[in-house]
């Protein structure tokens, strides 16, 4: 136990060299979405939970099955922490804490996390959805290097993402954050499939198939641009809603 959060085994599990995957929602919720799908096409088995009365009091019920707030699912190629519910801030320092300790007893050394970078919305995304990395040690940069992943090189990374990369710097731990463009104010598969595919690339011990989440990705796309043509008329000669040139982001290049 600390600071009140508990990580509970389901099972005992082999992870040693697994890779984890970050999956609290971020931008676009573009790491829980990716997160949620390598999970599927991986048919990685739940082995555990994140417990901490800070958390939501609640329980997410899927296949008729309760599952808590913060699950764990993986076996010996991957691991992934996925939770559809942003932590308090005073929750943060403590859940990477956990994080990297339960890595390192169980032998795991790399760690990926995904963010989304904010884009203008326009109700579709640009004909390409760039991708930036950044990585907390010398190892983690060669790697990129090596996918062709371009860094990031000026920008603010906030909330889990932000804090593994700052103390995977201080404790010499591999960890890698991966940045997609992404729409703020839904959803955004396609962003996810982008993060999904360089997930990919930056893992031997995996393949993924992206084509279903792109599939829903234009779907999505073409009801936003039908709701945004809808409401264009009443729009006339005010500010957009959708528009958020003016708004504070998380994260900025």
């Amino acid at each position: 136990m600390d600071d009140g959060i508990e990580v509970f085994m389901k099972q005992k599990v082999d992870l040693k060299g697994a890779a984890v995957i970050e999956g609290f929602p971020s931008v676009g919720l573009v790491s829980t979405l990716a997160a949620n799908y390598i999970i599927e096409q991986l048919k990685l088995p739940k082995i555990g939970c994140m417990i901490s009365g800070q958390l939501p009091v609640t329980s997410i019920i899927r296949d008729g099955m309760p599952n808590h707030p913060v699950r764990i699912h993986g076996d010996r190629r991957v691991v992934v922490f996925i939770s559809e519910f942003r932590p308090p801030a005073g929750l943060v320092k403590p859940i990477v804490d956990n994080i990297l300790s339960w890595t390192a007893e169980n032998g795991c050394e790399l760690i990926i996390s995904a963010e989304g970078l904010p884009v203008q919305e326009t109700g579709q995304h640009p004909e390409e959805i760039k991708v930036y990395g950044v990585a907390s040690t010398q190892k983690g940069r060669g790697l990129l290097g090596e996918k062709k992943i371009p860094p990031l090189n000026e920008g603010i990374i906030t909330g889990i993402s932000g804090v593994l990369l700052n103390e995977g710097l201080r404790l010499d731990r591999d960890v890698l954050c991966v940045i997609a463009d992404a729409h703020e104010t839904y959803p955004d598969a396609r962003a996810a499939a982008r993060i999904v595919e360089t997930i990919d690339a930056v893992l031997p011990q995996i393949q993924l198939d992206t084509r279903p989440l792109y599939a829903e990705a234009e779907k999505m796309e073409i009801e936003i641009r039908a709701a945004l043509a809808k409401i264009q008329p009443a729009l006339a000669g005010h500010q957009n809603p959708l528009d958020i040139d003016q708004a504070p982001a998380g994260m900025y290049r």
